[in-house]
């Protein structure tokens, strides 16, 4: 103790009490202007790092939306080419000998139409590089071959091909794929170099192809259109202006560079050389594979630590595993140069606090007596608010008390002045929050108004006084404002930047009771720490009023519903229509029935003509009415799901056609068949259709019927083939329609509602049926069943 006492005492030996004071006052305003200053550039690193996230977001959202609406572009013009009227004319005209048998135009002419309209879609679209007719082979045209082809040559300046130009594609991909697809549905190739002749064009063209069926009247895939689109243009619209401290890159699904800061690394994987997004940035490797949409973050380079923000692009509808990657990145060299800025303006400015601290510390301390006093009395006044302070005789003196007094009188001053520089700067946010389309809330920590906007006072139609002070729960609806302070509660002790409500919709209450939809997003003001911490606890609220969207939903919504009931009612209609017919019609078949046994024979042989007429007449038309109810009964039918052994279910379907098997002589062979899950009777007379038909339509010889099925993933392929008549191949799609005939009812008995009952039952059952050419003649038929239905469907139907 006494060594530490004489220390002291050396130290302060010699100075004077203000001295001794403004030398500890001094130290420890040099402490504080530390650790504020501290504080300040901690929260100023993390205000500018969301600035500059943000900023690459903004950038990167703008870049995909442009992205995947250039391409769908791409996908619209495919399907509005295909079904132009010269693209399906120019099949018809080189099926029929070079003349279209509907209007009487050339090929030639068709052909002059179409590449009118190439060249216009070229003009219209400056990414387009070339738009094509390409055959499928039908009416013995030459598979993949290019019927019409117009180019973009460099310069902008457009061709048509002349047809000794014209190529052979049959092995490309996009012909083989684009072949596969349904009608209305659009292939999307890779996103790589374009190729002529079988060799990749130079200079170097990066594309990707639309293409999509030609298809005519009957539902034949005729051809198809294809569009190249230059991505060199499309990345170029992509990226926009460059930003400065900024770089910009695309990839491929596999992390392939397709736009690079440096274009040597562009297409590598084309030119034997993979330049990858996992090799530049390892730590984005684990974003390519996994299910993630976007990634944010910081990265590390040999270049240095880098801000980054990369989303994916799904632009394929049909091939959703190919995808592009758009990301952007920031060197932190331009944060660190941002906060190197915040570091020095607040070192100055704490160096001129400071000094004005000591300055005035050193006068005050100087005399401790009544001068001290006085000012103390001033320093009370104007903790009060009062500014117009007189030292009145104290600033007259030379002494310490006099400079003091001097001195407070022009920090009162500097005082007012900051005041006035805050309500100016409370003025500016002020303008911005009112000018704002949502309504903006300041709420407190214990959910009072304290801040409206001018959108906030229209969207729920109270006054400005009426809404300030009063709880936010009065712009809530009355159901569910009694979990609201506990939902706020939970937020104050955790708060962060997101919105309200999440997956569910959400009402604000109006003055007048009525309820607006809404969307709500939370930002704590002033620090997002536990409770409010760095801050007061104040919750910004940002309200958009919905109601036109919402609106516009209910519509959409509407019109599927009462198309689905329109489709359900057709089909009522017709079970119905069918059913009441029945009878009526059972009345004039007896009577017809009556007459052809009383009267035949007695009358002249036109009288006998008619009667046979007629009686075959009603006969034909209730096997058309029962054929018809049957059919209704298949697609009104909710499908009673339950196991079903197909070997048994052919068993008892070659019990009800014995007669038939028996007279004709046909032979039967059952192959491995499954149990599966489905409608027992649905699947019977499935079987029933397609078995009665091989017997039906029979060639000269014996039938020979062959049944069987092969597992194909979580599906079954059904088989049956027979040596009958067969089908010509060009109505194989066309048998599966109701009412659809091939053969007069003279030849073969029929209403042509069996195989349209059939594909009905497959595809309420999940699968697909379809026609090909037996082996040794005759047909194959064949159809898919799902080993077991979805439980959704399922579900579904047991709730129907």
């Amino acid at each position: 103790m006494t060594a530490s006492h004489d220390l002291r005492g050396s130290i302060f030996k010699g100075m004077g009490l203000a001295t001794r004071i403004a030398l500890v006052a001094g130290l420890v305003g040099l402490l504080s202007i530390v650790a504020l200053t501290g504080f300040i550039l901690r929260g100023s690193e993390q205000i500018l790092l969301d600035r500059d996230t943000q900023r690459l977001a903004g950038n990167v959202a703008v870049s995909a939306e442009r992205l995947r609406s250039l391409i769908e572009y791409g996908r619209q013009d495919a399907l509005l080419l295909a079904k132009t009227p010269p693209a399906i004319g120019t099949f018809r005209a080189m099926g029929n000998g070079g003349t279209d048998p509907q209007d009487g135009s050339t090929e030639a002419l068709w052909r002059d139409r179409l590449a009118a309209i190439f060249e216009g879609m070229l003009e219209a679209r400056p990414e387009y590089t070339r738009v094509r007719l390409i055959s499928f082979g039908s009416d013995g045209l030459k598979d993949g071959h290019e019927i019409v082809r117009v180019n973009r040559l460099p310069g902008d300046a457009i061709r048509r091909v002349p047809e000794s130009e014209l190529q052979d594609k049959s092995t490309r991909p996009f012909v083989i794929d684009t072949r596969k697809l349904a009608p209305g549905e659009v292939y999307l190739s890779p996103i790589d170099f374009e190729q002529d002749q079988g060799r990749i064009v130079t200079p170097h063209v990066a594309a990707i192809r639309a293409a999509t069926p030609v298809v005519d009247e009957r539902g034949r895939k005729l051809g198809m259109v294809l569009i190249n689109i230059d991505m060199g243009r499309i990345f170029t619209i992509v990226r926009g202006p460059r930003v400065q401290g900024t770089d910009y890159f695309i990839t491929n699904q596999d992390g392939d560079f397709l736009a690079h800061p440096d274009p040597a690394r562009n297409f590598g994987f084309e030119r034997g050389i993979r330049y990858r997004l996992q090799q530049d940035y390892p730590q984005l490797a684990p974003f390519l594979k996994d299910g993630a949409r976007r990634f944010t973050g910081t990265l590390d380079t040999p270049q240095g630590r880098v801000l980054a923000m990369a989303v994916k692009v799904d632009y394929d509808p049909l091939n959703t595993s190919q995808f592009a990657i758009i990301g952007q990145t920031m060197q932190a060299s331009e944060l660190d140069a941002s906060l190197l800025a915040v570091r020095n303006r607040a070192l100055a400015a704490a160096a001129v606090v400071l000094l004005a601290g000591l300055l005035a510390i050193a006068w005050l301390t100087r005399s401790l007596s009544r001068p001290l006093r006085d000012i103390s009395d001033m320093a009370v006044a104007v903790a009060r608010g009062e500014r117009q302070i007189d030292p009145g005789a104290a600033r007259q003196r030379s002494d310490e008390v006099g400079a003091l007094a001097r001195s407070f009188e022009t920090m009162v001053q500097r005082v007012e002045e900051r005041e006035r520089d805050l309500l100016e700067a409370e003025a500016r946010t002020s303008r911005v929050i009112d000018v704002m389309p949502e309504a903006i809330l300041v709420t407190d920590r214990d959910g009072i108004i304290r801040r409206v906007n001018d959108r906030a006072i229209t969207i729920f139609g109270y006054g400005r006084d009426e809404l300030l002070g009063q709880p936010v729960e009065m712009l809530i609806p009355e159901r569910s404002r009694a979990g609201h302070p506990a939902q706020r509660e939970a937020y104050v002790a955790s708060p962060e930047i997101r919105p309200m409500g999440a997956g569910r919709d959400l009402y604000g209450r109006r003055k007048d009771g009525r309820e607006v939809p809404v969307e709500i997003a939370l930002a704590p003001l002033g620090g997002q720490g536990a409770g409010g911490q760095g801050g007061d606890g104040q919750i910004v609220v940002s309200v958009a009023d919905i109601t036109a969207r919402k609106a516009a939903q209910d519509v959409l919504r509407d019109t599927n519903e009462k198309l689905a009931r329109s489709n359900q009612e057709l089909m009522q209609f017709a079970y119905v229509a069918s059913h009441d017919l029945q009878e009526p019609l059972r009345m004039v078949d007896s009577y017809m029935g009556l007459i052809e046994r009383r009267y035949k024979g007695k009358l002249d042989s036109d009288a006998d003509e008619f009667i046979g007429y007629a009686v075959d007449g009603a006969r034909r038309m209730k096997r058309l009415i029962n054929d018809l109810l049957a059919y209704s009964r298949v697609s009104n039918r909710p499908l009673r799901i339950g196991p079903v052994d197909v070997r048994a279910v052919l068993d008892d379907v070659l019990a009800l056609y014995d007669v038939q098997i028996r007279g004709s002589g046909a032979v039967v062979e059952l192959g491995t068949l499954p149990v599966i899950e489905g409608d027992a009777g649905q699947i019977e007379r499935l079987f029933a259709n397609l078995v009665g038909n091989a017997l039906k339509f029979r060639s000269d010889h014996s039938p020979h019927i062959s049944i069987g099925a092969r597992r194909k993933g979580d599906m079954w392929e059904f088989t049956i083939a027979d040596n009958g008549i067969g089908i010509d191949p060009e109505f194989n799609e066309k048998i599966f329609e109701i009412f659809s005939r091939l053969h007069s009812r003279e030849q073969y008995e029929g209403t042509g509602i069996g195989l349209a009952a059939c594909r009905r039952i497959v595809e309420l059952h999940g699968g697909m049926i379809w026609v090909e050419p037996g082996r040794n003649g005759g047909s194959l038929f064949l159809f898919t069943l799902p080993e077991r239905q979805k439980e959704q469907e399922s579900q579904k139907e047991e709730a129907s």
